[in-house]
């Protein structure tokens, strides 16, 4: 975010940057400072909803550290053995069941609903006790205890996607004036 502030500003031949070194420090999307020296950053805000991206953007920065530098992701396989075993023997018994109801033919809409409700109690309480891996990270072990799914990952991704080709967009637009 901070390398794409440094862009923008570089290429814009009205931006101080490139007369004043000394505001480095104050180059980034969401920087109080970087508006006093980029002037053209309320175009640039509006056009990537900077303001609406904000709370998303503090997150971000959170976690930062530990995807970079501290806690690897982990893939472990999704079930054990064990555990894929009885979810199949599980889901087995769910579908015969369902289809011994539905074979049946004189049996009233309420006794099939009924059934069909009891199927799926027993089928939830079985698969309850599986310990199903859900891909997540610790933001740090010893910090927070804060966890991330990883599918957020890619919902950032596409959100970095978003502010970076908007970003070139205005850069693309900046050239044209």
């Amino acid at each position: 975010m901070d390398c794409q502030a440094f862009v923008i500003a570089f290429e814009d031949n009205d931006c101080d940057i490139r007369r004043n070194q000394k505001d480095f420090s104050k180059i980034g999307l969401y920087n109080s400072k970087f508006p006093k020296v980029y002037k053209k950053y309320g175009q640039l805000e509006s056009k990537l909803n900077l303001r609406k991206l904000k709370p998303w953007f503090r997150e971000i920065c959170d976690l930062r550290h530990p995807m970079a530098h501290r806690i690897p992701l982990y893939f472990p396989n999704i079930y054990n053995n064990q555990e894929s075993a009885v979810y199949k023997a599980s889901m087995e018994k769910y579908n015969s069941g369902c289809s011994s109801i539905y074979a049946e033919a004189n049996i009233t809409l309420q006794e099939r609903v009924d059934k069909s409700t009891k199927l799926h109690k027993v089928r939830d309480n079985e698969l309850s006790e599986i310990n199903l891996f859900s891909g997540c990270f610790l933001h740090s072990d010893k910090e927070s205890k804060r966890y991330y799914h990883l599918s957020r990952l890619v919902v950032d991704l596409g959100i970095l996607y978003y502010l970076l080709y908007g970003g070139f967009k205005y850069i693309e637009e900046l050239s044209e004036e």
